[in-house]
């Protein structure tokens, strides 16, 4: 039988003559550690995301049958609310210069106030901006680049965005309540009543061990 060359590995607490091979060992058994621990909380974060992703392609589902909107709307609405004023414009510009390629008809929004003063146009956008930001339920505050000036407007405008987000989260309720047997689980306006879980009191692995048992992991399967 053939001698084996694998040296023993240094007995615990006594690192004071380490081979270069124990050397190279130790590393890779102390970095593969450390990385099992990282992958763990990367599964766990997966998990946790997998889950999001449900309940947002269940709440997809739900708005569809409740206003005939597709997902791919939604999205672009979603995505549309977090873009900047000149993001915005940007990205009009390339539809309307890809629709003219096809001889297909073009127009946007910012048309209806072309002819209107710079100042007005301005004052008009503060106020777009805020009236957007209160119906997400964003705070009275203005982006950054927003000149003070325009402070009156955005402030108008958000104040109506609040306005309408009541206004739909408590008609939304009424809705529920006349759907008897159809919708089921809290109201719009009772989920939007309930106070924010602090972040600290469940893990990451916690919450995603949460949302598998409550069932949100579980495919839904897409309409036909």
């Amino acid at each position: 039988m053939k001698p084996s060359h694998k040296e023993a590995p240094a007995p615990i607490g006594d690192n004071s003559a380490l081979t270069e091979e124990q050397e190279a060992r130790a590393l890779r058994i102390y970095h593969v550690s450390k990385l099992r621990e990282q992958m763990q909380k990367v599964k766990a974060a997966q998990a946790l995301l997998d889950a999001a992703r449900q309940v947002f392609t269940d709440l997809c589902h739900v708005a569809k049958a409740d206003t005939h909107i597709q997902r791919k709307e939604f999205t672009a609405l979603l995505k549309a609310m977090d873009m900047s004023k000149d993001e915005l414009r940007e990205e009009e510009e390339r539809r309307a210069l890809l629709w003219g390629d096809w001889d297909l008809p073009v127009g946007h929004q910012g048309d209806l106030f072309e002819n209107l003063p710079r100042e007005a146009r301005d004052e008009q956008y503060a106020k777009g901006m805020g009236y957007a930001a209160g119906l997400r339920g964003d705070p009275c505050q203005m982006p950054d680049g927003m000149e003070v000036r325009f402070s009156a407007a955005f402030g108008a405008g958000w104040g109506k965005g609040q306005e309408e987000l009541a206004w739909a989260l408590s008609a939304v309720g009424v809705i529920t309540d006349r759907r008897k047997g159809v919708a089921t689980g809290p109201t719009a306006a009772e989920i939007a009543a309930q106070p924010e879980e602090d972040e600290d009191e469940e893990t990451i692995e916690q919450t995603a061990a949460r949302l598998k048992a409550e069932g949100f992991t579980e495919r839904t399967p897409e309409p036909v």
